[in-house]
């Protein structure tokens, strides 16, 4: 999927919602880029959505997360970023990856959740700043609801076996 400038970015129309997919590579860095071109076509896909409900997804994340040596990779015009769609009122979720760890919160009123990656994850380090470390934790994939009033974000590590197991009746219910 491509926009009009070959930015891999694009829409996908769920009922009354919609997600974007957003292209934020910065070809030859770590950190991320979103231009004016791709802010351009993001602005547009938010005024054909209306009131509609949309969710945004994409790898880098357009704001800090405590932890430094990412943060410092992070997205390098937040502030764009944030003028494009921080007054919209419609924006339910913002997905994204690049950090490899379970982060969720909200950013200027919007709901936002990573996970960890499915090959190495990044350690919990409020200090470092000049070096992404890696950590053995398992790996994780998320499965997403929309409901017209609710986002669940269902995060599920696929290694982990340790379920409880009654030898009499199956999984024991908690």
């Amino acid at each position: 999927m491509r926009d009009e400038d070959g930015f891999v970015q694009g829409r996908f129309d769920l009922g009354d919602g919609m997600l974007l997919m957003l292209d934020t590579l910065d070809e030859g860095q770590h950190g991320g880029l979103y231009c004016e071109s791709r802010l351009a076509w993001l602005a547009r896909q938010l005024d054909e959505a209306g009131n509609r409900p949309v969710y945004l997804f994409m790898h880098h994340p357009p704001f800090g997360i405590g932890i430094p040596s990412l943060d410092y990779i992070g997205l390098a015009n937040p502030e764009a970023f944030l003028k494009c769609v921080g007054a919209r009122k419609n924006i339910r979720h913002l997905f994204f990856g690049h950090v490899h760890r379970p982060v969720c919160g909200s950013w200027h009123g919007i709901p936002y959740s990573t996970m960890r990656g499915l090959n190495h994850q990044v350690p919990f380090d409020m200090h470092t700043v000049d070096l992404v470390r890696q950590s053995h934790e398992p790996p994780a994939y998320a499965v997403v609801l929309l409901g017209a009033d609710q986002v669940t974000v269902h995060f599920h590590d696929y290694l982990d076996k340790s379920a409880l197991v009654d030898e009499d009746a199956g999984m024991r219910s908690m």
